[in-house]
């Protein structure tokens, strides 16, 4: 809460170093709208953990029916990471909340191979990045299957649009804090 508090107040000097748009951004929305009370973030983890289930709803229901998507949402609502983690200041939920997300667009982008469910995709794993970074292990894999997806779908110019459309997504995300982060350390970080 330190730091999002030197962040809120501007007085936050030095590289983000370690889950930037948590403490970054994630809390310092949460002390704008809660002041600093703990319980706003509690709350906040909260619903984003109640979304994180009705998303995983959605996208089960998107790949298997409405049973499946049901089953689903049930399940995730009962994932030990939604429950025992909402009342601590850690990452975890909202990571959670961010994988989910950008699974259900994935998904998305991969059915529909509209511009927009791929901007949301690469959005989603910007912001998951910046959350973790182990998230380029899922983004990567799952941005060359869509590449390919949408090659055998649609065509080679729609996969190039689609490819080039999320890597300046997710470059748009990062840019403020590899930036940042640059002028500090003075070298590209």
């Amino acid at each position: 809460m330190v730091l999002a508090q030197q962040v809120a107040e501007g007085t936050f000097e030095g590289p983000f170093y370690y889950q930037p748009f948590y403490y970054s951004v994630f809390l310092v929305i949460c002390r704008w709208l809660s002041g600093a009370s703990v319980w706003g973030v509690v709350i906040a983890q909260a619903v984003l953990g109640a979304f994180t289930a009705m998303i995983a709803g959605m996208s089960g229901a998107l790949l298997a029916g409405r049973k499946a998507g049901v089953i689903t949402a049930y399940l995730t609502a009962l994932c030990s990471i939604l429950i025992f983690y909402t009342p601590f200041h850690q990452i975890a939920t909202l990571q959670a909340f961010n994988v989910t997300l950008m699974a259900y667009w994935a998904i998305r982008a991969f059915q529909s191979g509209k511009l927009r469910y791929t901007a949301g995709f690469a959005f989603m794993a910007a912001v998951g990045s910046l959350t973790r970074g182990n998230i380029l292990l899922i983004f990567i894999p799952l941005l060359i299957a869509l590449g390919w997806g949408l090659l055998r779908k649609y065509s080679c110019k729609k996969m190039i649009y689609s490819l080039i459309a999320a890597v300046a997504v997710f470059l748009a995300v990062e840019s403020p804090f590899i930036i940042y982060n640059s002028i500090q350390l003075g070298r590209l970080s």
